[in-house]
């Protein structure tokens, strides 16, 4: 009996989870001295994303300083939500979440200087132009230079045992010169030794 308790237990620790992965890449923000552009992009290993929440009860989103552009007052939470002939939309210099909603379910929509918060139910039923995929960029974030935005967010993923919400958090900040200067030293430290050890 105790052999089939382990056995049991080793199966439930080994049973494969769904596991989602933001990767963030940078840039300055064009037109906007003094701001960097986050682009988070959400990769899962287990199947295709098919829908985020980063609203929830609240608690859930982007919060920090950032910049937005409402055009005429209008909130612009995702990808061209504002569609006029006669205004001009600089979205490379927005906080948005980078999806286009006439296709998708989109609820709980929320946005300042210091938050975005949305919730996204993509393709399927609800059109062609947002498919669901296991790799998605799913938000631009354009923060100063010296401000840090942090997020959390869940995604659901659409596994072959059906879906699974997995969550994700993380903070946006560019690194203090000290802590570069830290790790350019640790990498020197290392350089220097393996170089040793070869010699």
């Amino acid at each position: 009996m105790r052999y089939l308790l382990a056995l049991g237990a080793i199966l439930l620790f080994c049973a494969p989870a769904a596991a989602v992965s933001v990767s963030v890449t940078t840039q300055p923000t064009p037109d906007v001295p003094g701001y960097i552009t986050y682009t988070l992009t959400a990769e899962s290993d287990s199947g295709p994303i098919s829908g985020f929440d980063f609203a929830g009860d609240g608690s859930l989103g982007f919060f920090g300083p950032m910049n937005q552009i409402n055009p005429a007052g209008s909130a612009t939470v995702f990808f061209q939500d504002l569609f006029h002939p006669f205004i001009t939309y600089p979205h490379e210099r927005d906080s948005h979440f980078t999806f286009f909603t006439g296709t998708s379910l989109a609820v709980n929509r929320s946005e300042s200087d210091t938050h975005l918060q949305a919730s996204l139910a993509l393709g399927g039923a609800f059109g062609q132009g947002n498919e669901i995929a296991e790799q998605l960029t799913f938000a631009q974030i354009v923060v100063p230079v010296d401000g840090a935005v942090s997020f959390s967010g869940n995604f659901t993923v659409l596994t072959s045992d059906g879906p699974v919400i997995e969550s994700v958090s993380g903070i946006l900040q560019v690194p203090e010169p000290g802590s570069a200067l830290l790790i350019l030293i640790g990498l020197g430290g290392l350089s220097a030794t393996r170089t040793r050890l070869v010699r």
